[in-house]
């Protein structure tokens, strides 16, 4: 999936999760928390697969700035 497909459907999900309830919103927030959580092992993985790819074609400070920690991926979910 492209950058550009995965922006253009979130441009299309923002519609539908306004016309959300509150608690349907809160709802969507838990579960994408859980899946946060659930798939960190696999988020991590393929986030170190990027930053190797990435190592020399991009500055280092931006290699820092997109590696994912179990830390940082914490704070998402919390």
């Amino acid at each position: 999936m492209s950058i550009q497909s995965i922006l253009e459907k979130a441009a299309q999900a923002k519609y539908a999760v306004a016309a959300l309830t509150e608690q349907q919103r809160n709802d969507l927030l838990e579960a994408m928390a859980v899946a946060l959580r659930d798939g960190s092992e696999a988020i991590l993985a393929a986030n170190a697969a990027e930053i190797k790819n990435a190592k020399g074609r991009i500055a280092d400070v931006m290699l820092y700035r997109l590696r994912l920690e179990e830390g940082r991926i914490a704070v998402m979910a919390a």
